[in-house]
């Protein structure tokens, strides 16, 4: 299950985390940054990363740091839709 509940002690979604990791990989980052920031466990995160590189909405490169986690222009353009359906939602015009 790829749910996760969040700081509020509501359930975040799905597509909530994904944004949320699609923000944080906006530069290249290591998984436990994402980790932490994403509020995930290691198991939760893997399968996460798996469905994005997957989707080809975030690549993996490999540094003298470790493997860097990067959001692809699929992701990013993914990321600008989810927030403007988020933004309609809840200041809907009219």
């Amino acid at each position: 299950m790829l749910d996760d509940v969040g700081m509020a002690g509501q359930r975040r979604g799905r597509m909530e985390i994904i944004a949320t990791i699609l923000q944080i990989t906006r530069n290249r980052t290591k998984k436990t940054s994402i980790m932490v920031r994403a509020n995930l466990n290691h198991k939760l995160l893997q399968n996460y990363l798996n469905l994005l590189i997957e989707k080809d909405l975030l690549e993996v490169s490999q540094s003298k740091e470790g493997h860097l986690y990067h959001t692809t222009s699929k992701g990013h353009a993914f990321n600008r839709k989810y927030m403007e359906l988020q933004t309609e939602l809840i200041f809907p015009r009219g």
